[in-house]
């Protein structure tokens, strides 16, 4: 009986021990202890999506596999666009996402418009403005738009009207390529980091297709904003 009793109570040890181990490897040992909250892909999200509610969830990691650019709050990623497709389980990051209002529609496309194009340009426009684009008659041609670009529609030649309207800045950089923004914050206009070079917006094809016969004409493009 004795023996009996001894080893009943050896067994327990052993079982309490055996539980207490795993339970101090998934937390001391797998850094429980030691773990953040990363918002993470509850499915398959295509690119180009909108990010919902039931896209994400939060799942706790440990510290060691828990990088700097990873998104831990759900407020940061709900409502933003997939720039890539994000696989489930995924880990959300910055380069991931961008603005909704940079979802391509039908027959949409990201257009860079060259520098040579450009006649003038705010300084003091930003990413995410929504722009117009203006026909500025080449110095000493009296002819009107109409008379020179048969192709094209004609309210291109009414003056009181943009070539093309409502586009929404995807990028502005200068000449080195880079992004102009504040020099204070992204929304400072008063005091820009450098001078705008070029400019890339979102437009339909037939919209670029009438900025391109335009310029093969010898117009310039003056932006608005």
């Amino acid at each position: 009986m004795k023996n009996r009793l001894k080893l009943k109570i050896w067994a327990g040890v052993l079982l309490v021990l055996f539980f207490g181990w795993i339970v101090a490897d998934n937390t001391i040992f797998k850094g429980g202890f030691s773990s953040q909250n990363i918002v993470v892909a509850s499915d398959k999200i295509p690119v180009d999506s909108i990010i919902e509610e039931e896209h994400v969830t939060v799942q706790k990691i440990p510290n060691e596999y828990v990088t700097e650019g990873m998104i831990k709050d759900p407020a940061e990623v709900v409502g933003k666009r997939t720039t890539t497709i994000i696989e489930k389980f995924d880990s959300f990051s910055k380069n991931k996402i961008g603005d909704p209002s940079l979802k391509k529609n039908k027959n949409e496309y990201f257009f860079s418009i060259p520098s040579s194009w450009i006649e003038s340009v705010p300084g003091s426009l930003r990413r995410l403005d929504t722009v117009d684009l203006w026909l500025s008659k080449p110095e000493g041609r009296k002819s009107t738009v109409q008379e020179d670009l048969t192709n094209i529609e004609e309210e291109l030649g009414n003056a009181a009207k943009p070539i093309a309207s409502d586009l929404i800045v995807a990028f502005i950089k200068n000449s080195q390529n880079t992004e102009v923004q504040g020099a204070e914050e992204k929304t400072d206009r008063l005091d820009g980091n450098s001078s705008p070079s070029q400019i890339e917006v979102l437009m339909k094809k037939d919209d670029f297709s009438k900025l391109n016969a335009a310029i093969a004409q010898g117009y310039k493009i003056i932006v608005s904003y």
